[in-house]
């Protein structure tokens, strides 16, 4: 699936470092915390990883029954480092990439666990310039709580706040689709690839969130949906936030 999107400005040497990272088979938010911090950033990180340093440092945080496959990782991440392919594939997607240690990073709260990295893909990235606002709840939501989801996303749109939630079936999409009914704009956290759409029944409702506003993640392209990954973004819809409203929860 094609983002359809442009950039205005080329991603920078260290923008493809760090989206170089994320991509690598295997990488999680852990690993690439690791490396970003033994090594001083993405480029530095990217070199480690050219020059098979990269087990050193996460072999520390590893247990030993584990560390024979951790090294065969970082020998097999050496031969699929291919940061020129990242580059032009940003640049056909139109990704966007947000460095922490840049101006302009939009995780509100200081996460312990905060992601070095975000990568979106959409038309709006003005949308992290206004007020958030997160809308989240369950996926077995009641008529009540979608209309109520619906009402919401559509009057902070209409005030000019954007609203965050994370695509799911229920209170999220019910709360982006009256955002962007509103002619709001809004911000879709998923926990896969940016390439992969899940649920697929909300594709119409990804494209858009992409037409008015940003698809964001932490993972690499092709990284498929798990349960436990679902959790583990929340925390990045919480923090791109000012104020989380939970609709309606099991």
């Amino acid at each position: 699936m094609s983002a359809n999107t442009s950039l205005a400005n080329p991603p920078d040497e260290e923008q493809v470092a760090a989206a170089t990272l994320v991509c690598l088979p295997g990488m999680n938010p852990s690993r690439l915390r690791t490396l970003w911090d033994a090594f001083r950033g993405p480029t530095g990180a990217l070199d480690a990883v050219r020059r098979g340093a990269a087990v050193d440092a996460l072999s520390e945080r590893t247990p030993p029954s584990r560390r024979d496959a951790l090294r065969q990782r970082a020998r097999d991440w050496r031969g699929v480092v291919y940061p020129a392919a990242i580059a032009a594939l940003l640049g056909r997607r139109g990704t966007h990439v947000w460095l922490e240690h840049r101006p302009g990073f939009p995780i509100i709260e200081d996460l312990p666990d905060r992601p070095p990295v975000l990568l979106g893909e959409g038309v709006d990235p003005a949308v992290f310039e206004r007020p958030r606002v997160a809308v989240v709840g369950t996926r077995d939501a009641t008529p009540h709580g979608l209309a109520d989801a619906r009402e919401l996303g559509a009057y902070l749109a209409s005030e000019g706040v954007t609203v965050v939630s994370g695509l799911a079936i229920g209170i999220d999409g019910a709360a982006h689709e009256g955002a962007i009914d509103a002619g709001g704009g809004a911000v879709g956290v998923v926990a896969t690839g940016l390439d992969v759409v899940y649920p697929r029944r909300h594709r119409s409702l990804y494209a858009r969130v992409r037409e008015q506003g940003l698809v964001v993640g932490e993972h690499g392209y092709g990284v498929q949906p798990r349960r436990e990954r679902f959790p583990v973004r929340n925390r990045i819809i919480a923090a791109l936030a000012k104020i989380v409203v939970v609709v309606e929860a099991t």
